[in-house]
């Protein structure tokens, strides 16, 4: 993974808050994350539940700028691993495909967190390729403020710092829609809380 800049992550400007059905260790399919910010304070707010914050995200202010960070944990599935080797074939086996390129065999890790940003269409502040950057260069800040603001989650289920984050940068302009992997939790860990 290529590190990207990103501007300093200040831990004590997460402010989390759980929904109803969800709490610090479950549910994991199906946890859906919705991050916002206030570019005054500095503060980013993390909402987590069974679905997206729809309340926070429907300020006049976050509808206007469009520059939410929404996140679900999806559970690894055969059709998930169809869609995914697309230049594959699919073996016997649903958690495996075989790259058509190398000949190898990629395993498909159980849970994958697909994180989804607006970067153009409709009606939004600013063009799409300045969007694009600025999502570039925050959201190894967004990854880390999730990562920090459910650390329990991570703590209570280590082996979730090894499942992939695959962002899907939506927009009507076609050179800037596309799905990127951004490695692993692990890349997102803040270097104090490491060794716990």
């Amino acid at each position: 993974m290529t590190e990207r800049k990103s501007p300093k992550f200040r831990p004590n400007k997460v402010h989390t808050v759980f929904l109803e059905g969800s709490n610090p260790s479950e549910p994991i399919a199906g946890r859906h994350y919705t991050l916002t910010h206030s570019d005054r304070t500095g503060d980013l707010y993390l909402s987590i539940g069974l679905i997206y914050n729809e309340v926070q995200i429907e300020r006049p202010y976050i509808r206007f700028m469009r520059d939410e960070v929404r996140a679900v944990w999806v559970s690894s599935s055969a059709a998930d691993v169809e869609s995914a080797s697309s230049t594959g074939g699919v073996s016997g086996d649903p958690t495996a495909y075989t790259n058509s390129e190398t000949d190898s065999t990629i395993t498909v890790p159980p849970l994958v967190t697909h994180v989804y940003v607006h970067v153009s269409g409709g009606r939004v502040y600013g063009r799409a390729k300045q969007r694009n950057q600025s999502f570039q260069k925050d959201l190894p800040r967004a990854l880390r403020a999730i990562r920090h603001g459910d650390a329990y989650l991570f703590t209570a289920h280590p082996e979730l710092d090894s499942a992939p984050i695959v962002v899907h940068f939506q927009s009507d302009v076609e050179k800037y829609q596309r799905t990127e992997e951004w490695g692993r939790w692990k890349d997102y860990t803040i270097p104090f809380l490491r060794n716990r």
